[in-house]
């Protein structure tokens, strides 16, 4: 049971906010420097006497704003780098339901081509299940994706029987980074999309992450240019007012 030993007690903030705030003030007071290993989650949860669900989640919201990187086999390092990255939670991101359907065109393993390896930290020729869909809605194309997954080869080079994405994906997805780009459509898209080869669309490229931050998906995804909307509901971040006040004429400032 997590219990008030924390080093910071605010009864109107979860445990786990607790911890971030805690943690965010010691990097920035310079407890931890740049380059430091943030203790382990088993040191974090005996001095803060929270459980490891709560540390967890505080040192990921941490990586989630770049304040701190996690590595594999090397642990959480402080980066306290300014980056020009936004946060956006989206509601609905990983939901399975949906109004849209989808429908199938490719589905194979392929060796990954250089892009799609950089993208999931594996090196270029490496098996990937490569899918290809449209999702539709009212019966019109909306979006021409391309999904790579990293394929696990058998002890005999075999390439085990492919199942539903969500299935193989399960849990491990924690959060996604996105880049959005204009482009023009290529044959491919505009086949696709219902479209003439060569109109500007919108395109993201997306990068699905573990909770260690370990690359699991890479997807493509070309948008019809008359049927999409990107919609963000702006929130503030922790602790930050959402804008700032204007200067008021009486007080000289």
């Amino acid at each position: 049971m997590e219990t008030d030993n924390i080093r910071v007690r605010d009864t109107s903030a979860s445990l786990y906010e607790q911890v971030r705030r805690d943690l965010l003030e010691r990097i920035y007071g310079n407890e931890f420097k740049p380059g430091d290993l943030l203790p382990t989650e088993e040191a974090l949860c005996r001095e803060y006497d929270v459980s490891r669900i709560t540390v967890r989640r505080a040192v990921a919201d941490l990586a989630a704003s770049f304040v701190v990187t996690r590595k594999r086999g090397v642990g959480t390092i402080v980066t306290r780098r300014v980056s020009d990255r936004r946060v956006f939670r989206l509601s609905g991101f990983f939901d399975e339901a949906s109004p849209f359907d989808t429908t199938e065109f490719v589905n194979k393993v392929e060796p990954a081509r250089p892009d799609v390896a950089a993208a999931l930290h594996i090196e270029p020729g490496v098996p990937v299940r490569h899918r290809r869909t449209t999702s539709n809605r009212n019966g019109e194309p909306f979006t021409l994706t391309d999904h790579y997954t990293p394929e696990t080869l058998t002890e005999n080079g075999a390439v085990p029987g492919t199942r539903t994405e969500g299935a193989r994906l399960g849990p491990r997805v924690a959060r996604a980074e996105q880049e959005l780009a204009a482009t023009k459509a290529s044959a491919l898209v505009a086949k696709h999309l219902g479209i003439d080869a060569g109109r500007p669309i919108m395109y993201a490229s997306r990068v699905f992450l573990s909770s260690d931050d370990k690359p699991v998906r890479f997807t493509i995804s070309s948008y019809h240019p008359d049927r999409y909307r990107f919609t963000v509901d702006l929130r503030p971040g922790h602790d930050n007012l959402m804008f700032e006040a204007p200067p008021d004429p009486k007080l000289g400032t």
